[in-house]
């Protein structure tokens, strides 16, 4: 069966240098990292932006860097005091059982308010204020909710943005070439266009195209492209409507090639 996401997961980056735009950010997280590794302790990181830009990855590619082990908690998944202090607090604040800085990621920090939260903002907040590890936070967008300025107000915040598109169509030249995937230039360029700024969106859209099994064609691209994406966002409306599982509602939206508003 076709895998969509196969394409994301062999070329994750393994380093910072092998993520592709907001270079000027990846430098910053870099020279942060150092700090740690220096025992200097620095302020968490709250990174945001769009859907698809290297938010998530970046944190992933800096502790593979700095060989430190990760430790990812979901924020949409901690709601409630309880359980953000027993987990959340926990990890932050020990140190690792194999003797390697612990990287503590809170993912989708944006997705824990809202009429569903049982104090777990709150608990957040002084998990961050005692962690010991160093934190990185991510959000989507994180200044539509005033109940999230005290988040901003403890943590280095640093803003990513769409990648341009001679950067994306690059970056997939380079894996179609590696897959030996047949393709003309007009069709990459177009495919890189399509996804507003969005790698992964782009990953996918490629390795969708590639599945046909034949050169990739810019009327391959023009024709199915947008009725692909199409597709995809009823696909993962009728999942957030008739699943009872809040993981599989979040895969479901995490697997939306647009932005999630």
């Amino acid at each position: 069966r076709f895998n969509p996401i196969m394409f994301a997961q062999t070329y994750a980056p393994q380093q910072l240098s092998g993520l592709i735009g907001n270079s000027e950010v990846f430098a910053d997280i870099r020279m942060w990292a150092q700090a740690w590794n220096q025992h200097q302790q620095q302020k968490p990181l709250l990174l945001f932006g769009p859907p698809g830009v290297g938010k998530t990855s970046a944190a992933y590619a800096l502790a593979h860097e700095f060989g430190w082990s990760i430790v990812e908690f979901n924020a949409s998944d901690s709601r409630d005091k309880e359980t953000v202090e027993k987990v959340m607090l926990g990890a932050a604040v020990n140190a690792g059982f194999d003797g390697r800085k612990r990287l503590i990621l809170i993912d989708e920090v944006d997705g824990n308010h809202g009429s569903h939260d049982r104090g777990g903002l709150s608990a957040l907040l002084e998990v961050l204020k005692q962690a010991k590890n160093p934190v990185i936070v991510t959000a989507n967008e994180i200044y539509s909710d005033k109940r999230l300025a005290p988040l901003r107000a403890n943590c280095k915040m640093m803003q990513f943005r769409r990648v341009p598109a001679p950067s994306i169509a690059k970056f997939l030249r380079d894996i179609a070439d590696k897959e030996n995937i047949d393709y003309d230039a007009a069709s990459i360029s177009a495919l890189a266009k399509n996804v507003s700024g969005d790698v992964r969106a782009a990953l996918l859209d490629l390795e969708t195209l590639s599945s046909i099994g034949k050169k990739i064609t810019l009327e391959d691209v023009e024709g199915s492209g947008f009725r692909e994406r199409e597709d995809n966002v009823f696909s993962v409306i009728r999942t957030l409507f008739v699943s009872t599982s809040l993981s599989e509602i979040r895969r479901a939206r995490m697997s939306a090639e647009v932005d999630h508003d």
